[in-house]
């Protein structure tokens, strides 16, 4: 998986290198096209070996947010002094005039009209436009890639989590009474999701219920996760007396078994003395 992720980053830094960078080095395409006859432009001024220079300034870093910022070197923003009346003004947008530049070997710059300059530089009239419409904003800002997916509503998800934050917790509502053993002081049970008991005790079995050995071993065993003093512990009182009274049988209710050769030894009472409990 890391090997793939790292074959796809170098497929696109390959691919970005090949789409921005100077294909015509030696400025072979370039020709001047624009026929115009003024004297403030100097498009026939400019030369070849001009135009290789600017290209090579401009494309010797292959990434676009450093293209961008030389082209914009290379560009004048100014906004036109006359306004016209909103009745006529049929863009909402504020109109702003772009003059271009290139630069010769003396470093002089001349001005060029935007045919010329396009064609020196092999870009496209709406990069142009775009490039001077941030520089006229005092920006120049990559937007392309990156995550902005997760922080598009972020401010939703802090207001969300902040309001669920706020609201107070119920006990769980699953179980149809739930014990809290985290606190002694504090005892509390709940039937209902939100409704509170207090003083609620389980029911006592009344009737008798032979309990094996086994089963009160299992119930010791059960009780000490909660550490090895949990006798000392108020919320198993109801448990403790249940256990006291297997180990210290009081011998109050003696039962004894009928002498008879009917009755099954097995199924009798008083055959599990030793190991029973009555409750």
């Amino acid at each position: 998986m890391v090997r793939e992720k790292e074959n796809e980053l170098c497929l696109n830094e390959k691919g970005q290198k090949m789409r921005y960078m100077n294909h015509m080095p030696n400025a072979e395409d370039f020709e001047v096209k624009c026929k115009h006859l003024k004297t403030a432009l100097q498009c026939h001024e400019v030369s070849t070996e001009d135009v290789k220079r600017v290209r090579e300034f401009v494309y010797r870093q292959p990434v676009k947010t450093i293209i961008d910022n030389k082209i914009a070197h290379l560009i004048e923003v100014k906004h036109p002094k006359r306004k016209k009346s909103e009745e006529t003004l049929t863009n909402k947008g504020q109109a702003i005039r772009l003059d271009y530049f290139l630069r010769n070997i003396n470093s002089d710059r001349l001005l060029v009209c935007q045919k010329t300059f396009l064609a020196a530089l092999k870009i496209s009239q709406r990069n142009i436009l775009t490039i001077g419409k941030k520089k006229a904003e005092g920006q120049i800002i990559e937007r392309r890639g990156g995550d902005r997916r997760s922080k598009k509503y972020e401010e939703q998800k802090n207001s969300v989590k902040k309001f669920i934050g706020n609201l107070h917790a119920s006990e769980s509502h699953y179980n149809q009474v739930f014990y809290r053993t985290d606190n002694d002081t504090k005892y509390q049970n709940y039937l209902k999701r939100g409704a509170e008991l207090e003083n609620y005790q389980p029911k006592q079995i009344e009737l008798r219920n032979s309990i094996k050995k086994i089963k009160l071993e299992n119930v010791e065993t059960l009780l000490k996760k909660y550490q090895e003093d949990w006798e000392d512990n108020g919320t198993f009182a109801w448990y403790k007396n249940l256990l006291n009274e297997r180990r210290h049988p009081t011998g109050d209710e003696e039962e004894t078994c009928p002498e008879s050769d009917d009755v099954d030894p097995e199924l009798c009472d008083c055959a599990e003395e030793d190991i029973g409990l009555k409750i």
